[in-house]
């Protein structure tokens, strides 16, 4: 027997507990950083493009298994063949917090023609990834598809006026994906009621990012402003601020924006790899991160006006009343026929709007006339009692 071997068999069981543990930690430190096998990877995901490895979650789930040695790939253009998963290049190197996400979801045989938001949800709840082809459905790149994203980061307490956005966008675009992205689940009764009353919401976790092109985000806003542009260049769909409130079908409008999109900052509808927020996104690598709109809405501009052909803007059917409106859209004395809007921001921010079930029930200012129409299909003032959920009580 091997003379060390001997000495260690001699030896304390305390030295002995200490040489097993030490051996077991490199086997371990073998397995994680050496075998070419493991699931645990340096941050670079070139390993997708030829890959035939088996990843495993830390719950114990599967989450990825290639029946045979997969080819991965997305493209900037549709006529490109660069042989890597561009969109996580290109998202992640402004933003490192984007490769929380499963990148592979991005990359695999899948990901040109489905909802990656939904194989991501999918994953988050440790579901097996051979459901994802059937539940994930089909989404064109050449279309706007109908899958809506709000975004929250942070502490975020749902008010009614949230509840009303979520519950507008189901009713009104009827997406095949309504999801909720951020680091914390959204809390209170609001919420609380959000999920009872709007079937297939889903909740997808993103961590926060906290720098962009090297410079530390210093403004809450700015994490939602920049997420909202990576999710819908990489999967398509419509953004919407919490309280954006959708009001009639998008359907036409979707058709119109198959080609360019950007219609400002708190609706963007836009079809995945648009080149317009290809640009608007690339503006970040001048991240004025003490200067609140100059990335979110300044750029976006910039790129407009140079080119107007690349854009859709109908921003009276979208926003009005504007902020600088308000009494447009909090005074009963000033008309406003919102009919023809496809939405309307409510402009939480600016205007002190209801908090209750109650006090939207009677009174005829543009918002108020608003929420009843989403809630109950009508917007005029209310006389029958109305029953407040448990929830709220």
């Amino acid at each position: 027997m091997n003379l060390k071997l001997r000495s260690l068999f001699k030896a304390s069981p305390r030295k002995i507990t200490y040489a097993v543990i030490i051996f077991t930690s490199l086997i371990i430190y073998k397995e994680m950083f050496i075998n070419t096998n493991s699931f645990v990877r340096s941050p670079s995901f070139l390993f997708l493009n030829t890959s035939t490895d088996k990843s495993t979650s830390l719950r114990g789930h599967l989450l990825w298994q290639p029946k045979s040695r997969v080819n991965s790939f997305m493209k900037l253009e549709p006529n490109s063949s660069r042989p890597s998963c561009y969109v996580v290049e290109f998202l992640s190197s402004l933003d490192p917090s984007f490769r929380s996400f499963h990148m592979d979801t991005m990359c695999d045989d899948l990901a040109n023609k489905t909802d990656v938001m939904c194989r991501i949800y999918m994953r988050q709840l440790g579901l097996n990834t051979e459901l994802e082809r059937e539940a994930c459905g089909s989404n064109p790149k050449d279309l706007v598809p109908k899958i809506v994203y709000f975004v929250t980061f942070g502490s975020y307490t749902f008010n009614i006026w949230n509840y009303i956005a979520v519950l507008a966008a189901q009713r009104h675009v009827q997406p095949t994906g309504l999801y909720v992205v951020g680091d914390q689940h959204p809390v209170g009764p609001w919420w609380e009621l959000t999920l009872r009353d709007v079937p297939g919401l889903r909740f997808v976790y993103r961590q926060a990012p906290t720098v962009m092109s090297g410079k530390k985000i210093t403004i809450i806003h700015q994490k939602s402003d920049i997420v909202r542009l990576q999710l819908l260049y990489m999967n398509g769909g419509i953004y919407l601020d919490v309280d954006q409130v959708v009001l009639r079908s998008l359907d036409s409008l979707l058709g119109l924006l198959n080609e360019a999109t950007g219609m400002g900052n708190a609706f963007i509808a836009a079809k995945r790899w648009d080149s317009f927020l290809r640009d608007w996104y690339l503006g970040y690598k001048d991240f004025q991160n003490n200067t609140w709109g100059y990335n979110s809405m300044k750029v976006s501009k910039g790129l407009y006006l140079t080119n107007k052909s690349r854009v859709n803007l109908i921003t009276e059917l979208i926003y009005r009343p504007q902020f600088w409106e308000l009494p447009l859209l909090l005074n009963e004395s000033v008309a406003f026929d919102w009919r023809k809007n496809y939405a309307m921001h409510v402009w939480t921010a600016h205007g002190k709007l209801p908090k209750t079930i109650q006090e939207i029930q009677t009174g005829n200012s543009t918002v108020l006339q608003v929420f009843r129409y989403v809630i109950y299909g009508d917007p005029r003032p209310r006389a029958d009692s109305i029953v407040v959920p448990q929830m709220l009580q």
